[in-house]
């Protein structure tokens, strides 16, 4: 999908088998994951973010989650200063794409975008977002509403 050096924007349809930026983390007991990631970038009419999908009764089978249900499907916004400070590096607007801001963002403006954005804080030089989700994990998801 994209990914570095490819030269040409994100697609909705896969062009390669790689998994460029796609990781599946299992929770610790306090149900809280880590990633560790680089700044997100953007496509046409979207503004930075990470999509997120919260599964509960699964487990690993061969490197792949198998099982279980989906509980929410959202998105993790960041503040628009932070953004406009990582987007300052060439690198993230070398695909000649016009960056939108959180406000023109539809999904941030019609999905109540603003519960979704994370805390960042710096540590030793790298940011550290934080986001808390309270999930029903004997819920289910609707699909583009959570």
């Amino acid at each position: 999908m994209g990914g570095p050096g490819r030269g040409a924007p994100p697609r909705s349809v896969a062009t390669d088998e790689l998994t460029f930026l796609r990781g599946v983390q299992i929770a610790d007991e306090r149900g809280r994951v880590d990633f560790h990631t680089i700044w997100p970038g953007y496509y046409a009419g979207r503004t930075n973010h990470i999509h997120l999908k919260l599964h509960v009764g699964g487990q690993m089978q061969d490197g792949h989650y198998r099982g279980g249900q989906v509980v929410h499907t959202g998105q993790l916004f960041f503040p628009e200063s932070a953004s406009l400070a990582a987007m300052a590096d060439a690198r993230y607007g070398r695909h000649g794409l016009e960056r939108i801001t959180l406000d023109q963002d539809n999904v941030y403006a019609t999905q109540r975008g603003s519960t979704s954005v994370a805390t960042l804080s710096a540590d030793q030089g790298v940011q550290v977002a934080l986001l808390t989700l309270a999930v029903d994990p004997s819920g289910h998801t609707r699909e583009g509403r959570d």
